[in-house]
């Protein structure tokens, strides 16, 4: 009995640590780093974004065979903060995200992608 109930502990809390750990009633702080990329994911489809300044980020739904705009890519093109009203099926976030050289460890639901820069002769 006690093995039962253990693994329905295990399973329980494995499957909450993949959700999304955004909170709908309050606003999201995400510290990024100028000129990087990174992916968020919500889980249900996002409906609708509404980005207050895109000349500091590019947000583009993430369209794929799985996860059809579950997803944002998200690319911090310049230092500044910038709020975003994301709709999804389900729920409503507000997010503002403050971008500069200096950054704090983001929540879990946030990934920094690293992309590669194209090697150039021109740049040795």
């Amino acid at each position: 009995m006690k093995k039962l109930i253990t693994a329905i502990l295990i399973i329980i809390s494995a499957a909450q640590a993949g959700l999304c750990s955004l909170q709908t009633d309050e606003i999201n702080i995400f510290n990024l780093k100028k000129n990087n990329m990174y992916i968020i994911n919500f889980g249900t489809k996002i409906t609708n974004v509404s980005i207050s300044d895109k000349k500091i980020l590019d947000i583009t739904p993430v369209t794929s065979l799985i996860n059809d705009k579950e997803q944002l890519f998200i690319d911090a093109k310049e230092n500044g903060v910038c709020d975003v009203i994301i709709n999804t099926e389900k729920e409503e976030y507000k997010i503002r995200f403050v971008t500069g050289p200096a950054f704090q460890e983001n929540k879990e639901s946030l990934t920094e992608i690293d992309i590669p820069v194209a090697y150039n002769k021109e740049t040795k």
